[in-house]
């Protein structure tokens, strides 16, 4: 898959482009290298291209520019759907596209200076909150903010994140969780475990079908069910409700 693929096929990707709501706040780029490569143009108001996402080599890996803004537009703007995941697709496909043949382990860590800065921070609580709502529609398990998965009604992972806890026990993309804690799977049982891991002495226990193998997972989380949320910073000027704020016309 390309990174530039946001849907389910190329066609159906390059439909969806069109469809999302403008940007308008692009970081100029600089004279593109030789060795670069633009993956994704724009057109601005004079019908000139502008690059959008750019590549080059860097050492033995990638580095990327991903140019625009206000891309938060994508997910945020009054015309796009709870449920859709056009915006969180694009970023998960820029990232795994970056470690892709990384021989180990990449942990992604965000900084909360830059948050604050804006008069907020990132914490974790219990309670799901608006955007990680609409994962729970068809029946799933979004333990992004605990374990590190995404788990669907059925069991199968359908996501393992690289260093998280599930994933750095065992757990990874494909499998199929049979067993929580040694009774049968349900995604009411597997919310139940992590409600209970806050107060374990143990690791929680998986049973998992990996391709029609069974094996025994030991995860040692203790945290409970987390999802993010920003947090006012008391005295801090909101900068974020100024970005986000409807533009006059």
């Amino acid at each position: 898959m390309r990174v530039t693929q946001i849907a389910a096929t190329e066609e159906a990707s390059s439909a969806r482009w069109p469809e999302l709501p403008q940007v308008t706040s692009i970081n100029a780029a600089l004279p593109i290298k030789p060795a670069a490569t633009v993956l994704l143009n724009g057109t601005d108001e004079r019908n000139r291209t502008t690059p959008m996402l750019v590549w080059q080599p860097y050492g033995r890996g990638k580095s990327i520019a991903f140019l625009p803004q206000d891309s938060w537009e994508w997910q945020m703007h009054a015309s796009i759907p709870l449920e859709d995941m056009t915006h969180e697709n694009l970023w998960r496909q820029m990232l795994r596209w970056l470690v892709d043949g990384v021989p180990g382990p990449v942990e992604v860590h965000t900084s909360t200076d830059r948050v604050e800065a804006g008069g907020y921070r990132l914490v974790y609580t219990a309670g799901p909150n608006m955007f990680t709502d609409p994962w729970a529609l068809d029946g799933s398990l979004n333990g992004y903010g605990s374990l590190g998965i995404h788990v669907m009604a059925a069991g199968t992972v359908d996501d393992a994140w690289p260093g998280a806890p599930a994933f750095a026990a065992g757990i990874s993309t494909g499998m199929k969780i049979v067993a929580v804690n040694g009774r049968r799977f349900s995604v009411d049982q597997l919310r139940r475990a992590l409600v209970a891991s806050m107060y374990a002495k143990t690791p929680m226990e998986f049973i998992v079908d990996n391709a029609g193998y069974f094996k025994t997972v030991a995860v040692d989380y203790h945290g409970g069910l987390r999802y993010p949320h920003l947090e006012r910073v008391a005295g801090a000027a909101d900068l974020l409700t100024g970005i986000a704020a409807p533009r006059a016309r």
